[in-house]
């Protein structure tokens, strides 16, 4: 009764089943493209599914697919480049994919003065506001360092 319980490894056909069904789930299906008999392709289908390795492999298979379909930022800074250098697309196309590359690179900060005469950008980030201050620059004592001090050992 105790070897029931360790897991066998997968076998071919329930690794080729995994893999169909990551790329199309679809247990029929998939279990036809396994090599399971048509007639018995949805029982075994359905069956395959309860097993923990193959659900585990496929989690895995399908983790792995979505992690190569999602875009960098890079991908999508050069799809608005393409797009604004296109001269075949529509001007408002080409002036929408300029603005967002120009919002990617921070193009459209806005600096204004507080009530206490501080300067701020106010710019977006993930679609909220955001407001940074910054100190003012312009008298010489926001430039001084503090004086240095000693740490004792």
């Amino acid at each position: 009764m105790v070897c029931s319980l360790i897991p066998k490894p997968m076998n071919e056909k329930q690794r080729r089943f995994a893999e169909a069904y990551a790329a199309n789930p679809n247990a029929t299906e998939a279990a036809k493209a396994a090599g399971y008999s048509g007639r018995t392709a949805r029982s075994q289908g359905q069956r395959l599914l309860t097993n923990a390795d193959i659900q585990k492999y496929i989690k895995d298979l399908q983790e792995e697919n979505a992690a190569e379909r999602i875009a960098t930022m890079t991908d999508v800074k050069i799809f608005w480049s393409d797009t604004m250098n296109d001269k075949e697309l529509k001007r408002s196309d080409r002036l929408k994919a300029s603005e967002l590359l120009a919002k990617s690179a921070g193009a459209f900060l806005h600096i204004g003065k507080s009530t206490d005469d501080e300067d701020f950008i106010l710019g977006e980030h993930d679609g909220e506001d955001v407001v940074i201050y910054m100190p003012n620059l312009d008298s010489a004592e926001s430039c001084q360092l503090p004086p240095e001090t000693e740490v004792e050992e």
